[in-house]
């Protein structure tokens, strides 16, 4: 499944060569502006993907808050921690 996120950069990233047409200042930072933009968008599309699938969990997959917190206390989900 393609996320919205991988058109954003697939744009963005080939975008760079496009510095190498023009040696002016103002293309350089009109680039630039455009890659922050592009970047801060992937950000937002990864986000909105994020909450959508969430959404789409059935009720049984999402645990509660109740056992979120009942796992933190217990020290399940904390493996990784000394």
């Amino acid at each position: 499944m393609r996320r919205m996120y991988q058109l954003v950069f697939a744009v963005a990233v080939p975008a760079t060569l496009l510095l190498y047409i023009n040696e002016s200042r103002t293309w350089f930072y009109g680039i630039g502006v455009f890659e922050l933009v592009m970047l801060i968008l992937a950000i937002v599309t990864v986000c909105i993907d994020h909450t959508r699938a969430k959404k789409r969990m059935p009720p049984r997959a999402r645990p509660t808050r109740k056992q979120r917190h009942e796992a933190c206390d217990s020290g399940l989900g904390n493996h990784d921690r000394p």
